[in-house]
């Protein structure tokens, strides 16, 4: 699994909590009329917030902060995309925070107010520049130390359906409600909260906790750092993924899925699919399936399996652990078996699970 190597942060990995200036002084509110169907905002510091409705796009911007008159907003085309930026004067932004330590992560910014990748939902996310990766423009530091610009902007967003919206934020908060498009995220340190989307959807984080809930369609996140929630999920394409973290799910649908946390636990219920993909590098892993896919793969280095398998689970199976036992609901017809290893078909075969776990205990459990 690729983790995000552009988030540079203090050595706190605790997720990130909402953010604000250290002042609450707020600048009136500036409506800004954003054209065309495809649309990104950057921001260093603060909140975004996306809301599908209306006939014609258009953000609303709040500074905030002692400095918040210092910020300068910025909009026009660029790339092909309508472009709404916020400009920071300056290559410190203090903010504070809840945390019990101290925060700070940093990232480059162009001239113009743009960082992350330039490319849209559709894009293969591997082949596009990460954050901070892009040499040109200059490096910025987001921070609870005073002595910064102490500032930031809230935006609201509201776009109409059909519209693909990119929302690039440094530190802070993204918020996504009923929209009807394609979304891409790419955030240095936020909370993430996605639900009520129809469209392609893919999320890149450095750290923060993800929330996803209601989304049609493919969808694609990779997190540095933070726990992973999501509910109701149904699209061709599901990667959930994080560097470290626990991945929750509850229902869940899809042609190929992949699960995957570096360090962390997989709880995975109502899940329908054709093809499963599980990983984790240290935590238990649960799924509860409710439909027979045709290929599950289980990979834990360390961490007992347990699967709830349908009543009539059909598959040739290979499951192994290097320190642990192995337990079937089902009768299995043995090629090979040990205190570690099992190798054998479950009734007619027809799919394929294969489960390899480090150290822990294998255990198939027959549901419904």
């Amino acid at each position: 699994m690729r983790i995000l190597s552009a988030v540079v942060a203090s050595a706190l990995l605790a997720p990130t909590v909402v953010l604000t200036a250290y002042s609450a002084h707020a600048q009136s509110a500036e409506r800004i009329p954003l054209n065309g169907n495809r649309i990104s905002i950057y921001n260093i510091a603060g909140q975004v917030r996306v809301t599908g409705g209306g006939s014609s796009a258009s953000a609303t911007v709040t500074r905030r902060g002692r400095d918040a008159s210092k910020l300068k907003i910025a909009n026009g085309n660029i790339d092909g995309r309508e472009s709404l930026r916020i400009i920071y004067p300056d290559d410190r932004v203090t903010i504070a925070s809840d945390r019990d330590r101290h925060f700070r992560t940093e990232f480059r910014v162009r001239a113009d107010g743009t960082f992350g990748s330039m490319g849209d939902a559709r894009s293969d996310k591997h082949s596009r520049s990460r954050l901070g990766s892009d040499r040109s423009g200059h490096n910025i530091r987001v921070s609870d130390d005073r002595g910064g610009l102490e500032a930031s902007a809230d935006i609201e967003v509201q776009v109409p359906n059909g519209v693909s919206v990119r929302v690039n934020l440094g530190a802070g908060e993204i918020v996504v409600n009923n929209v009807n498009g394609d979304l891409a995220v790419d955030a240095q340190s936020a909370n993430l909260s996605v639900s009520d989307v129809k469209g392609v959807v893919d999320l890149e984080v450095g750290s923060g906790h993800s929330d996803i809930v209601n989304i049609t369609g493919s969808i694609m996140l990779d997190a540095g750092s933070g726990n992973v929630v999501a509910r109701n999920l149904n699209g061709p394409a599901i990667s959930l993924e994080t560097g470290s973290g626990t991945v929750t799910v509850d229902g869940c649908s899809g042609e190929k899925m992949t699960f995957d946390t570096g360090s962390g636990g997989l709880r995975l219920t109502a899940v329908r699919g054709r093809t499963i993909s599980l990983d984790t590098g240290s935590g238990s892993v649960s799924l509860a399936l409710l439909s027979t896919p045709d290929l599950i793969t289980v990979d834990s280095g360390s961490g007992n399996v347990t699967l709830t398998l349908p009543s009539n689970y059909a598959a040739s199976l290979h499951v192994e652990t290097g320190s642990g036992r192995v337990q079937s609901d089902f009768p299995v017809q043995l090629t090979s078996k040990s205190r570690d290893q099992m190798i054998g078909r479950i009734g007619t075969g027809g799919g394929r699970l294969t489960i390899d776990t480090g150290s822990g205990s294998v255990r198939l459990l027959k549901g419904n």
